[in-house]
C-alpha cells in the first residue's frame, strides 16, 4: 500500500483544525478567511494524490473499455478511416462529418451508420446542405438505400410542406429523378431485374420490382416473374392522354386523320388500307410521334352493299396463319347494310411504326378515322 506523503498529512490536519477547531484551544486562535480554507483544501487533495497524477491525461480506450470523451477510441475490431480534416467531430471545409463503413470481413452485414430516434418519432438520419448532396447511399453490391415504415410515407419526395390548417399530414413536391439508360429504348430491357421487394403476396416472401427509364422516355416496370428471358420480365408503362402533347395541360381536341371521300376515294373489298397516325395534327390536335395506341371513331359511308370494316395495327397480314387476320372468322369493328347513310363505332387500336390499317370486307366503302385520345 502506498504511504501518504508527510506534507499531505500535515495539510489535512491543519484543515481539520481550521474547520472544527483543536481540542483545548480557543476559536479566536484559529480564525481565517474562506480563501485560505479553500487554498489549504486544494493543497491537501493534491498532496493526498501524491505523485500518482498531477492532472488527467486522456488515453486511447481498448476494446471493451469505457469511452473517453475527447479521445480517439481504438478497438481491435474497428478500423478508423481519416476523411478530410475531421478533428474531434468538427469538419473542415469540404470534409465529411461522419463516415460509416460496413466491413463484411469483420462483422457480416455490418451497418456503417445507424440513426435511431429514441423518442419513437422525429428523424433518424438527416442530411442538410446548402449545395452538394444531403444524403448519398452507394453500394457496390447490395442496396444503396432502403426506406421502410409501418405507417405514413415510405419515401417523401421533394421538400415536405404542411398541408391546410389542421391537417397533420405532410406533402412532398412529388419530384422524382430517374436517369435514363442509354441501352434501353422502345423495346424491353435486356437486363435482369435486381431490386428485391419483400411481400407476403408471393411465395418466398419477396419478388423483384424495379423501374427503368429508357433513352426514348419510356418507363418499364419489372414483373413478379423470377425466371425466363430478361425481356419477358418487364412491362412497359403507358397512360391514356386526353391533354395536349405540349405538356401545357390543354385539352386534346379531336382530329380527323382521314376521310377517303376527300382523299383516296372509295376502297375495294378485300383490301388493307394503311393510315399514318403518329405525328399527325398540330397544336391541340397533335398526336405525338411516340404514341403507342389511339382511341376514336371509325365510320363507314357510301358503301355499295352489305359489308364490314376492321381496324387493326399496321403490319398484320391477311391469311389464316398465326398472327394473321382471317376475314372469315376474326372480328370486325363495324358492319353496314344498304339503306343506311353511314354507320360509326368507337375503337381502341394499337400502333405499329406509328400506323394503323383498315380492312374493307365484302363491299366497297369509303371510311373515316377520327381520333379522340391517344396512349403514350
Amino acid at each position: 500500500m502506498r504511504k501518504k506523503a508527510p506534507k499531505a498529512d500535515k495539510q489535512l490536519d491543519e484543515l481539520r483544525e481550521l474547520v472544527i477547531g483543536s481540542e483545548g484551544e480557543e476559536d479566536s486562535h484559529r480564525k481565517t478567511d474562506r480563501r485560505g480554507i479553500l487554498k489549504l483544501a486544494g493543497g491537501a487533495l493534491l498532496g493526498a494524490a501524491g505523485a500518482v497524477a498531477v492532472r488527467a491525461i486522456p488515453a486511447a480506450a481498448a476494446s471493451g473499455d469505457y469511452m473517453l470523451t475527447g479521445c480517439y477510441n481504438f478497438a481491435t475490431t474497428v478500423t478508423q478511416v481519416a476523411v478530410g480534416n475531421t478533428v474531434t467531430g468538427f469538419e473542415a471545409q469540404g470534409a465529411v462529418g461522419v463516415q460509416g463503413n460496413g466491413n463484411a470481413a469483420v462483422v457480416a452485414n455490418e451497418v456503417g451508420v445507424l440513426g435511431t430516434s429514441k423518442s419513437g418519432s422525429g428523424t433518424g438520419v438527416r442530411g442538410s446542405v446548402t449545395t452538394g448532396t444531403g444524403v448519398e447511399g452507394i453500394a457496390t453490391t447490395g442496396t444503396g438505400g432502403r426506406f421502410q415504415s409501418n405507417s405514413g410515407y415510405d419515401l417523401l419526395l421533394g421538400q415536405a410542406i404542411v398541408g391546410t390548417t389542421g391537417d397533420p399530414n405532410f406533402h412532398g413536391t412529388g419530384r422524382l429523378g430517374m436517369v435514363g439508360r442509354t441501352d434501353v429504348g422502345g423495346s424491353a430491357p435486356n437486363i435482369a431485374p435486381f431490386f428485391v421487394t419483400h411481400s407476403t403476396l408471393f411465395a418466398g416472401g419477396h419478388f423483384q420490382h424495379e423501374f427503368i427509364r429508357g433513352n426514348d422516355g419510356s418507363i418499364w416496370a419489372s414483373t413478379a416473374a423470377t425466371a425466363g428471358a430478361n425481356q419477358t420480365r418487364w412491362k412497359k408503362i403507358n397512360a391514356v392522354r386526353v391533354d395536349t402533347s405540349d405538356g401545357l395541360g390543354g385539352n386534346f381536341k379531336p382530329v380527323r386523320v382521314i376521310d377517303t371521300r376527300i382523299t383516296g376515294g372509295i376502297r375495294a373489298p378485300g383490301t388493307l388500307n394503311t393510315v399514318t397516325v403518329s405525328g399527325f395534327g398540330t397544336g391541340n390536335s397533335n398526336i405525338p410521334a411516340d404514341a403507342v395506341a389511339v382511341m376514336g371513331n371509325l365510320t363507314a359511308v357510301g358503301y355499295t352493299g352489305a359489308g364490314f370494316l376492321t381496324i387493326m395495327p399496321f403490319g398484320i397480314a391477311l391469311g389464316t396463319g398465326a398472327g394473321q387476320y382471317n376475314a372469315a372468322v376474326d372480328p370486325s369493328s363495324l358492319n353496314f347494310i344498304l339503306g343506311q347513310a353511314a354507320i360509326a363505332n368507337s375503337f381502341v387500336c394499337g400502333l405499329s411504326a406509328g400506323k394503323l390499317q383498315v380492312y374493307v370486307g365484302l363491299a366497297s366503302s369509303y371510311f373515316i378515322v377520327d381520333i379522340t385520345a391517344y396512349l403514350q
